[in-house]
């Protein structure tokens, strides 16, 4: 049944960024500190994400069985105990141990999002779609900013064992509210038909305009910003300290995450689509545009908290894009909501070992050119590709892409 749902709950994806603030951002100091190469530290947090792109597999049994909701449970639990296992790993810098517990919990942490966004996106009205997807933006990037702030300040300040203790338990609080949110009851079909239709459900998905349409856009580098997974180990570049780095990666992604509610006053002037693209260029001429720049605290600061801010902005439409996509009543919403966030997520994976191939070869000035060029080739690619559609397929001006949803009904 469906039920009104304030926006604001898309800050039910606040795990994930709680999750993702202590593996790219404590960490990669932790290791920096023990003298572990960079290329090895971005090689670590590469395979890490890696579940982000790969969990979709599985994500048919997040539509059986029991409530969307209590899969949800099961799965914060599981990334806060994988993730004070890592943390507790980095004592010894076992990176083949570390890398385990990181995909681990990432696979964990990416599958709650998938059930969290498929229950959500189940309920939310079409006219709200935007705002939730800049709160499930901002869960996203302000958990991470919240973890990345005070996380190494915790390890070193209180027993290792008890900062990461800590850490771990920030990830369940969001689940406390979870009680307050209308959820649909189980869907008590059998997993094996979950699954046998998970397949034809992909196909049927692929074949939608719409989200033929937003996979190039998902699936490029256009608008990844992998910069800010990468630069939480950077700070001895910028002669920065790690707690002013600590500082930097808080509120250098708190603060910016709040741009992601500018995302649905944008729509007014462009479609999702554009907007994506020119989100994605004016980033990267942001981040060219820090190779100039003196190499000091101050401009690592002006560095992260930009790219969050356009990160924010860009996962905040590209959340909205896939919200509608969903549409309403959906029996496989959560499935739905993995594969299109498996595209999404593919960019910042593949950037991350690039951005680090870019560094290896030229420092901080290779990896930002590096992140930078390819986003910029992306997006031209992408732009060039819509105006030659758009001549041999007039496409009407709609406020919001995607006027039919995914069981093939008339949106209003």
């Amino acid at each position: 049944m469906r039920g009104r749902l304030r926006p604001i709950a898309g800050l039910g994806n606040l795990p994930f960024g709680l999750y993702g603030g202590v593996m790219l951002g404590t960490i990669p100091q932790l290791l920096a500190a023990q003298d572990v190469p960079q290329p090895d530290i971005a090689l670590v947090t590469a395979i890490g994400l890696s579940p982000g792109f790969v969990s979709f597999v599985v994500s048919p049994i997040l539509d059986v069985r029991l409530s969307r909701r209590t899969y949800a449970y099961v799965l914060g639990l599981a990334t806060a105990l994988l993730l004070f296992l890592a943390l507790m790993s980095t004592a010894k810098a076992n990176l083949t141990v570390l890398t385990l517990l990181l995909f681990g919990g990432q696979f964990a942490v990416t599958l709650y999002s998938s059930a969290v966004g498929g229950w959500l996106g189940n309920l939310v009205h079409s006219e709200d779609e935007a705002r939730l997807g800049a709160w499930f933006a901002i869960g996203n990037f302000g958990g991470y900013g919240a973890t990345a702030l005070v996380g190494i300040l915790l390890v070193r300040a209180l027993p290792f064992a008890i900062g990461a203790g800590i850490l771990a338990l920030m990830v369940l609080v969001p689940l406390a509210f979870f009680p307050f949110l209308p959820s649909p009851g189980p869907d008590r079909r059998l997993a094996s038909e979950s699954f046998g239709r998970f397949f034809a459900d992909v196909l049927e998905l692929l074949r939608k305009p719409a989200v033929l349409g937003a996979l190039p856009f998902f699936l490029t580098p256009c608008a990844s910003f992998a910069l800010i997974n990468t630069l939480g180990a950077l700070g001895h570049d910028f002669h920065t300290s790690e707690d002013t780095v600590a500082v930097v990666l808080g509120f250098g992604a708190i603060i910016p995450a709040m741009a992601g509610l500018l995302a649905p006053r944008l729509t007014r002037y462009l479609t999702l689509r554009p907007l994506y693209l020119a989100i994605g260029s004016v980033g990267a001429l942001f981040t060219l545009s820090l190779i100039v720049l003196p190499h000091t605290p101050v401009t690592f600061a002006l560095a992260f908290g930009g790219e969050n801010m356009f990160a924010s902005l860009a996962v905040s439409v590209a959340t909205a894009i896939i919200f509608d996509t969903i549409g309403r009543n959906n029996p496989l919403a959560a499935t739905q909501f993995a594969v299109l966030n498996a595209a999404l997520l593919i960019p910042p994976t593949y950037m991350q070992e690039l951005d680090g191939l870019g560094y290896g070869r030229g420092g901080i000035a290779g990896d930002l050119f590096m992140d930078a060029s390819l986003s910029l080739v992306a997006c031209g690619t992408l732009a060039l590709g819509m105006s030659l559609l758009r001549r041999r397929v007039p496409l009407a001006a709609e406020p919001v892409p995607v006027p039919i949803n995914s069981t093939g009904e008339q949106r209003t």
